[in-house]
């Protein structure tokens, strides 16, 4: 015969064992995201709308959630500073981010593929850094169709000249 002890250890192990089995998985709930992208108009580099991308989170939400001033790290600093997962990574505002990105495009005079590429992989390191990791460019809304051109840059334009004129 077993002592009360043994029996009641039991029970609260098999008691325990069902509990923890019986509990469903937690699913996170998609989120509607609204993105933004850096954008050339006639007054120069703009953040617009880019759509949204619904996703669920699947990796450990990394955005700052107090007020940050920038602590002295203007546009590509600032964006070098993200990218390199520095103190603006973990202190800067999405919205920090882009403005940023936006005076970075403005002094490389991006546009075409160049632009485009810039805001799929901002977009896309900005989404992991919220949690959203995982997610590939091409996953992205493009309300603007993909550009015909590679650039306008001036130093793009002749390196691609200059590797065309290689081939030929």
């Amino acid at each position: 015969m077993q002592d009360s002890g043994t029996v009641f250890a039991d029970a609260c192990q098999s008691l325990c064992i069902s509990i923890r089995s019986s509990r469903k998985p937690l699913t996170p709930a998609p989120v509607a995201l609204p993105l933004v992208q850096v954008v050339k108009g006639r007054d120069g580099y703009i953040i617009g709308s880019r759509g949204e991308i619904t996703l669920v989170a699947n990796a450990v939400n990394e955005r700052p959630g107090a007020l940050w001033g920038g602590n002295g790290l203007k546009a590509g600093r600032l964006l070098d500073s993200f990218l390199q997962r520095e103190v603006a990574y973990s202190k800067a505002p999405d919205a920090m981010v882009w403005k940023a990105a936006a005076a970075a495009a403005a002094a490389m005079r991006l546009d075409g593929a160049d632009l485009r590429r810039m805001n799929d992989y901002l977009a896309v390191a900005l989404l992991a850094r919220a949690g959203f990791a995982g997610v590939k460019d091409s996953a992205l809304p493009h309300p603007f169709p993909a550009p015909t051109r590679r650039s306008s840059n001036p130093v793009a334009v002749a390196r691609e000249k200059a590797k065309a004129g290689s081939r030929g």
